[in-house]
C-alpha cells in the first residue's frame, strides 16, 4: 500500500488561513485520505482536524540558532535585508504589525517555539500580568511537549533523534529489514547562495553565528523559548535512556 502525504504549514500563509478558517474549504479532503501529515503551525489548530491522538514527533532547536537561520534564510523576502537588530526594534515600537515582513516572518523571530506549542492561541487576560501569562503559556507549551509527542528531537542531536524516531516509530527506519531500499532523511531549507541583499542583487553575507550585539537582542526576545528548550533538553534525555532500557530488555 502506498503511503499518502499531505502538509500544512503556517509559511504558506494564505492558504494556512483558508484551510484553517475555511470549514469546507479542500484542505480537509486531502487530510482526511493522508497516510501521515507534515505539519508545521501552532499545535493549537491541530484539534479542529482532529489530530489530538495522532502519533507525532517534533524536532527543536536552540533559539538563537534557530532565529538567526530564520533571519539568514529569509533576509531579503521576510526583512528587506535590514540588520536583525534594526528589525528588533521595529518589532518593538510598531509591534507585529509592523510594515515590514508578512505572514509569520516576525513571529518567527520573538517566542516562536512556545507558542507553537501551545493548546491555545488566545491567552490574553485582562487582570493578568505579563509575567503570570508569559508563566501560562511556558507551562501550556511543557505540557504539550512531554504529553502530546511520541518523541521530541533535537536539531543539535541529529543522529540521537533519528535513532530516537526509528525505535518509536518503526516505519521511518532508515532500512527496513528484508528490503534493498535505503531511505535517506533529505536536508531542507539550507541558506541561499544569493540573498540578493549586496549592491546589484549580489549574496551579502552573513555569518554562521551571530555577533554578540544580535545574539543578546535574540535571547531577549526569546526568554520564554530559551525556558522551553532548557526544559526540552532534559527531556530528550529522558527519552534516551528510556530507549536504552527498552532496548537492553528487547523491547521495541
Amino acid at each position: 500500500m502506498q503511503l499518502v502525504k499531505s502538509k500544512l504549514s503556517e509559511c504558506n500563509y494564505g492558504y494556512f488561513q483558508e484551510c484553517t478558517q475555511d470549514p469546507n474549504h479542500t484542505c480537509g479532503k486531502k487530510f482526511a485520505v493522508a497516510s501521515y501529515m507534515e505539519y508545521c503551525a501552532p499545535l493549537a489548530v491541530t484539534e479542529q482536524f482532529g489530530w489530538y491522538d495522532a502519533d507525532a514527533i517534533t524536532m527543536l532547536r536552540n533559539p538563537v540558532d534557530r532565529v538567526w537561520s530564520m533571519y539568514r534564510f529569509q533576509t531579503k523576502a521576510c526583512f528587506e535585508c535590514k540588520p536583525l537588530t534594526e528589525i528588533y526594534n521595529i518589532m518593538d515600537t510598531q509591534g507585529l504589525n509592523a510594515t515590514i515582513g508578512h505572514g509569520v516572518c516576525l513571529a518567527q523571530l520573538s517566542n516562536h517555539i512556545t507558542r507553537n506549542l501551545q493548546s491555545s492561541l488566545n491567552t490574553q487576560v485582562d487582570d493578568w500580568s505579563q509575567h503570570d501569562l508569559d508563566e501560562m503559556k511556558v507551562n501550556d507549551a511543557l505540557h504539550n511537549l512531554k504529553n502530546r509527542f511520541t518523541v521530541v528531537g533535537l536539531l543539535e542531536r541529529l543522529n540521537d533523534t533519528l535513532e530516537l524516531f526509528e525505535y518509536a516509530l518503526p516505519w521511518l527506519t532508515k532500512e527496513l529489514d528484508g528490503s534493498e531500499k535505503i531511505c535517506e532523511y533529505p536536508k531542507a531549507n539550507s541558506s541561499p547562495r544569493n540573498n540578493r541583499c549586496g549592491e546589484g542583487n549580489t549574496h551579502m553575507e552573513l555569518p554562521n553565528v551571530p555577533d554578540e550585539e544580535t545574539r543578546k537582542a535574540i535571547e531577549e526576545h526569546n526568554l520564554l523559548d530559551i525556558q522551553v528548550y532548557e526544559e526540552a533538553v532534559q527531556h530528550f534525555e529522558m527519552q534516551l535512556k528510556a530507549m536504552k532500557m527498552g532496548k537492553d530488555y528487547g523491547l521495541s
